[in-house]
């Protein structure tokens, strides 16, 4: 039987490490096994890298003697390898998951992580302050441009579903975007799920077995496509929507000789496009990761609401008269 094996088998696999942390947990990507006992390997991802599944004992049994009294059905309905007579290639593995995901409702499982910083990487020491202050470190121009990538390209139209992770790069590390927001641009970075690093930034040659080397044979050209339509899907919008508002302002003085104002009052430029149509406020709890209110202010610069400015977060963007929306800006503190 090839679902399922005990990797104790390998002792020279690394996966072995830390698994006694992962096991009786299903569906856990785990480091690999310290004690005896069944696991999944599933060789799935862009570069083919391997998921290690711990296996419950009892499921373990269960496999075994279902496996054993139906071997015809096994490879009449090809619901599990029931002998050596063939390889779970990727793209097995993406039908059987696309068929499972289709039954439980979920439209589709092609992860594309995206990597937004909160701290601007080119804040001053008074940049900083002011966000301690306001309470604005996840409102960065590159945390905006995250939100738009997410809205402008869905599932539905690249077949990805985009994973915004609230970093500016991966751990302890930087790329090539990291120059561009040094110098104060909004920027992001788009990598697959799980980095293979037998492929990455090394000289290309088998070691013990084991070939290394960014070889075209490991790259994923689906993948690639589906890529590709996140980065056309996003530019288009960029081009087509009106310009993010500028000079937006949350102004705070009180009037009169009050400590304070319920009131929030924004004031903005307005855009150059001619084909603009009206602004919209967006508003959020503190809390969530994106906007979830809208206000529809019309073609102005101004305006008041009734709203503390202590307890959300308030953004605005342009609309054009096709409906097409810009990223959100976010206010600064009027002088």
């Amino acid at each position: 039987m090839t679902g399922y094996r005990n990797v104790m088998q390998q002792p020279d696999n690394p996966e072995r490490r830390d698994a006694g942390r992962g096991a009786g947990r299903p569906g856990r990507r785990c480091g690999g096994a310290d004690g005896a006992g069944h696991w999944l390997r599933i060789p799935l991802g862009k570069l083919r890298n391997d998921r290690y599944v711990p296996l419950h004992p009892e499921l373990v049994k269960l496999l075994a003697a279902w496996t054993a009294a139906s071997l015809e059905h096994i490879r009449c309905h090809k619901r599990l390898v029931a002998d050596h007579r063939g390889t779970l290639d990727r793209h097995i593995i993406a039908r059987i998951v696309h068929r499972v995901g289709r039954a439980a409702g979920v439209p589709g499982v092609h992860p594309h992580r995206l990597f937004v910083e909160g701290v601007p990487t080119a804040a001053t020491a008074n940049d900083i302050t002011l966000l301690q202050l306001t309470g604005g470190e996840n409102d960065s121009k590159s945390r905006q441009l995250g939100r738009f990538v997410a809205d402008v390209a869905p599932f539905n139209l690249t077949s990805v579903n985009i994973r915004t992770i609230w970093r500016r790069d991966r751990y302890l590390r930087a790329s090539d975007h990291v120059s561009f927001e040094s110098l104060g641009y909004p920027a992001a970075r788009f990598t697959e799920p799980r980095e293979n690093f037998d492929h990455e930034h090394q000289n290309v040659q088998v070691v013990n077995g084991v070939q290394f080397g960014d070889l075209i044979e490991f790259v994923d050209f689906d993948y690639v496509a589906r890529v590709a339509a996140v980065n056309a899907a996003t530019v288009w919008a960029l081009a087509t929507a009106p310009g993010t508002p500028k000079g937006l302002q949350n102004h705070t003085t009180p009037p009169g000789t009050l400590s304070g104002t319920n009131l929030t009052t924004l004031t903005w430029n307005a855009n150059p496009e001619s084909n603009l149509a009206k602004y919209e406020v967006v508003m959020r709890e503190t809390t969530a990761a994106d906007w979830t209110d809208t206000i529809d202010v019309g073609n102005v610069t101004t305006v008041t609401l009734d709203i503390s400015k202590d307890n959300v977060q308030f953004g605005l963007r342009a609309v054009d008269t096709a409906g097409n929306r810009s990223p959100v800006a976010f206010p600064a503190v009027a002088a």
